[in-house]
């Protein structure tokens, strides 16, 4: 089970770090192909997204880093 919420962070962390332009994108032709708008979409459109994309990939890269050390010293 750990091993699976591991691949998960690596997941997030690569995504949110390296791609968060086309996360950003695909949430907005998401909200353009739905009958129900999305609240959060003008903020979505804002740079600040991109950053808070950045920063949870961050994170997830962090959690991940730190399970693998914990998993690899077990």
């Amino acid at each position: 089970m750990a091993l699976v919420v591991n691949i998960l962070f690596l997941i997030v962390g690569v995504s949110g770090l390296f791609w968060p332009q086309k996360i950003q994108e695909y949430m907005i032709s998401c909200d353009q192909d739905s009958f129900i708008p999305n609240p959060f979409i003008n903020w979505i459109k804002k740079p600040q997204y991109i950053t808070l994309l950045r920063i949870t990939g961050g994170v997830a890269m962090f959690a991940f880093f730190t399970l693998s050390y914990v998993l690899i010293k077990k």
